[in-house]
């Protein structure tokens, strides 16, 4: 086990976002050399990056406390670039305009929820089960859409996942000073990176379902 060092809360907060911005950073990175060498058609790669991913992200949320930082910090970075050559696909989907719009859009509604969260008007920890179940309920949802084919039930599901994932914002951000208190005590080394992947899963499922309400096709 590494030996816990100490740092300010300050510090821990900024490696937080800093990691889920290099997170960030990587999958673009990721899905643009996937799209321009034409990697994007071959589906057994895409089904394969998806499975691995979700390999890693499981992995990492269960295995977090037995980690070193640095394990944990690189297998989060791995993630990164794998869930990356899954979007490689939006390129070759959704126009540039649409995609640099829903990406802004995401990161102003993003830093205006984490001034939200970090204000303390309200506190939303102890929403997390709601904030599940909600989840839960748009995933089947979901599933059952994709045998009714409902465009309406699908514009819905991309409001209601937006409302869900702004609260999830909110919620993963606040939880992030119980992260810093639980790596302070030696209980979770790799605690930044714990926090900077739920709020990149955050960021990335906000960027989805605002690019499917606002993307335009390259058909249109």
């Amino acid at each position: 086990m590494e030996h816990v060092r100490i740092k300010t809360f300050e510090n821990f907060l900024s490696e937080t976002f800093t990691t889920m911005f290099i997170g960030l950073l990587i999958s673009a990175v990721s899905a643009g050399v996937v799209y321009y060498t034409g990697l994007y058609t071959n589906m057994i790669l895409l089904i394969a990056s998806i499975v691995l991913s979700l390999g890693c992200v499981i992995f990492l949320s269960v295995a977090v406390r037995k980690m070193s930082a640095s394990s944990a910090r690189i297998l989060f970075f791995v993630y990164s670039a794998l869930d990356g050559v899954s979007f490689s696909i939006y390129p070759a989907v959704y126009s540039g305009g649409s995609i640099l719009s829903a990406l802004l859009i995401t990161a102003a509604l993003f830093l205006s929820l984490a001034m939200i969260a970090r204000s303390g008007r309200f506190d939303m920890r102890s929403y997390g089960p709601y904030l599940f179940m909600g989840l839960i309920g748009m995933i089947v949802a979901g599933l059952i859409n994709i045998f009714v084919r409902s465009a309406f039930m699908d514009i819905v599901l991309c409001w209601v996942g937006i409302a869900i994932f702004m609260g999830y914002t909110i919620y993963d951000i606040q939880m992030i000073d119980n992260y810093y208190i639980a790596e302070t005590r030696g209980e979770i080394m790799g605690a930044s990176t714990h926090a900077a992947l739920q709020l990149y899963l955050d960021f990335v499922n906000l960027f989805v379902k605002i690019m499917r309400l606002i993307g335009k096709t390259k058909d249109n």
